[in-house]
């Protein structure tokens, strides 16, 4: 005899919020202490999670993953709450009860405005607070007048002084950054959710932009770049979209876009992307060179090199050449290029506003390693460039240490180098061969980029640069 299957009740809206709820507060839980006890970014650890929580869906992976980058944002006005001392202190996980986390998340998301957030029937109870007139007041206005409206907001949680634009950047980071604007204009810009930069890789502007509207994204093309793609409205995954499955477009920010175009490979030359890392330079630099001629794209950690090759034959490119390299000088008899790109290991202080945890997990010790590191892997190669041939060093930094400095050292090493004017890809503006990318110069990254060329044969040996 066929007996009915057990009919389950339906999940009650209230009982699905406290599950998601839940979730959220786990997640910060396990993330916040790993931040430092494993040295990995957010977005890493957000992998790892979702990895070991299979039921979580889509919807439940992207709250997540805003919530727990929303507190990382706001993490200099927020540590005070999970009974931190100090923002840049390793973070207890017994501090991080379910109350807290709850108490946390909520306060970030009204920093952020999320007004319609589902959660806030939870959490506004809890706090006591109209929510959509607490997002407002939380949200609205310069980052001094948001200090005070949370300050108001928190009652007899909130922290002795109002909280000031500079609490969000550790002050010792603060004092390097040598930003052309106001120190707080460049704060305010590190709280804004980045845009989601697009670049046409195969085929037509057209048709991507085609593909990316029967989506459902509304996409915006940048002013200068013809093939650069911001997203203005609607979100998705980008392995469920066809236009990235069929290789018609790439996720890469306009900065970053801004240094493969300093770069202006011709077609038909011979390019090194020394630190390919995925390779979203490479198969830029291919598709400049309308895939005639060769990049050869190299990496230490040889298993990065898997995502330069499955993109490349996404985007049918057959002429970037994928091998390891141990950081060694090549051959010059053997590696005569006409241009070599070094994106440099740095300390990502440019994408802040994409992983703010960043601000809170560079240490001294990477300020004094990583300029050795980048003086080693620039000697490596300076050999291996064609006489006239082009250097471009490039980081995602706003130190100077890494950027104008690194780039003096170099000339100071190398005499048989010089600069090289070009124009600002973003403006058409002209530079005396170095530039800094702020984010309000195209609404992404801030990044450095320097343009060098070989004016002769190798000069004396200089002191040898150990990392």
């Amino acid at each position: 005899m066929r007996t009915s299957p057990v009919q389950r009740p339906p999940t009650s809206p209230r009982r699905r919020l406290e599950t998601q709820a839940r979730a959220c507060e786990d997640a910060l839980r396990r993330i916040l202490p790993a931040l430092h006890t494993e040295k990995r970014p957010v977005d890493r650890l957000l992998g790892m999670l979702f990895r070991d929580h299979r039921e979580y869906g889509s919807r439940d992976r992207r709250l997540i993953g805003d919530l727990v980058f929303a507190v990382m944002r706001w993490w200099g006005w927020l540590y005070g709450l999970a009974g931190q001392p100090d923002p840049g202190a390793p973070v207890a996980v017994q501090r991080l009860t379910p109350g807290v986390c709850s108490r946390l998340l909520a306060v970030a998301a009204l920093l952020e405005g999320e007004d319609d957030l589902p959660l806030a029937a939870l959490w506004a109870p809890r706090l006591d607070l109209d929510w959509a007139a607490a997002c407002r007041e939380a949200s609205t206005g310069d980052l001094a007048a948001r200090g005070h409206a949370l300050r108001r907001l928190l009652g007899t949680a909130a922290p002795a002084r109002p909280p000031a634009p500079g609490d969000l950047v550790p002050a010792a980071w603060l004092a390097r950054i040598e930003s052309p604007r106001p120190q707080d204009e460049f704060i305010e810009w590190c709280q804004r959710r980045p845009p989601v930069w697009l670049r046409v890789q195969r085929g037509t502007v057209a048709a991507a932009r085609e593909a990316l509207a029967r989506d459902g994204l509304a996409i915006e093309p940048h002013p200068r770049f013809d093939d650069a793609l911001r997203i203005t409205a609607g979100r998705a995954s980008f392995p469920a979209l066809a236009a990235y499955r069929e290789g018609l477009v790439e996720v890469q920010d306009l900065a970053s876009q801004a240094v493969g175009r300093a770069c202006a490979p011709v077609p038909g030359q011979r390019w090194w992307d020394a630190c390919a890392g995925g390779g979203g330079k490479s198969l830029q630099l291919a598709r400049l060179m309308n895939g005639r001629g060769t990049v050869l794209a190299t990496d230490v950690r040889p298993y990065k090199l898997d995502d330069v090759r499955r993109r490349a034959v996404r985007a049918d490119l057959h002429n970037i050449v994928c091998r390891a390299w141990d950081g060694r000088p090549p051959d010059p008899r053997k590696a005569a290029f006409d241009g070599i790109l070094i994106d440099a290991p740095c300390t990502c202080s440019g994408t802040w506003r994409r992983n703010p945890d960043a601000r809170w997990r560079t240490t001294a010790a990477d300020l004094d390693e990583l300029p050795r590191t980048q003086a080693a892997i620039l000697d490596a190669v300076a050999a291996a460039l064609k006489p006239g041939g082009v250097l471009v060093y490039a980081t995602c930094s706003v130190f100077a240490c890494e950027n104008r400095e690194a780039v003096a050292g170099f000339l100071a090493r190398h005499p048989e180098y010089a600069p090289q004017p070009f124009p600002n890809p973003l403006t058409g503006a002209p530079t005396d061969g170095t530039l800094q990318i702020w984010p309000w110069d195209g609404d992404g990254d801030a990044m450095f980029v320097a343009r060098l060329q070989r004016t002769g044969p190798a000069g004396p040996p200089s002191s040898p640069v150990t990392i």
